[in-house]
């Protein structure tokens, strides 16, 4: 299956669509600076940019609109550890590490049924540094409820995750991916 079959968000089937052309245009891992925010229109309030530091922690770069309010908190310059408490960053952690290590795209849904509801889409890609070096977590979210405020959900928001990883010159899937 191809990842277009999957995504249900028009803004992501956009995200995808920007970020492949890029692919095709280097030859590979596009850089960060090859991103024309015009290029992604309404899109960019549901976009986010986390960069891998030296010690392997994650530093938030970029959050739209939609993501800022969704979660409740400012990211811009502060560590993913900060962002989702009480350790959920580790289930994080795990798949941008994957993301960057194989260099795919991954995709996938997020449902938390508890005395609430949520569903979140996700998809992220890698970007490039200036030089080459691929450390950036370049992502969509679409959310239609989080619960910033309860951190028990907040935490198995990001832990139970339903993830695909994708080729990235056929946008072919390569395997379903297990975190727990």
């Amino acid at each position: 299956m191809i990842i277009l079959e999957r995504i249900l968000d028009p803004d992501i089937r956009v995200f995808v669509q920007v970020w492949h052309t890029l692919y095709k245009k280097f030859d590979g891992i596009p850089p960060r600076t090859a991103i024309d925010p015009l290029d992604l229109g309404r899109a960019l309030a549901k976009v986010w940019l986390y960069e891998k530091l030296p010690d392997g922690s994650y530093v938030s770069a970029i959050s739209g609109d939609h993501i800022r309010t969704n979660w409740g908190v400012r990211m811009k310059g502060k560590p993913l550890s900060e962002i989702i408490p009480l350790g959920g960053h580790k289930h994080v952690e795990k798949r941008f590490n994957y993301l960057l290590e194989k260099q795919c795209i991954i995709h996938g849904f997020n449902v938390t049924e508890t005395k609430d509801h949520s569903f979140a889409e996700r998809l992220y890609a890698p970007l490039t540094n200036a030089d080459g070096e691929v450390i950036y977590v370049f992502g969509i979210s679409n959310y239609n409820q989080t619960y910033y405020t309860d951190l028990d959900r907040f935490q198995n928001g990001v832990q139970r995750f339903e993830v695909y990883s994708y080729d990235p010159a056929t946008l072919e899937e390569q395997e379903k991916l297990f975190y727990e």
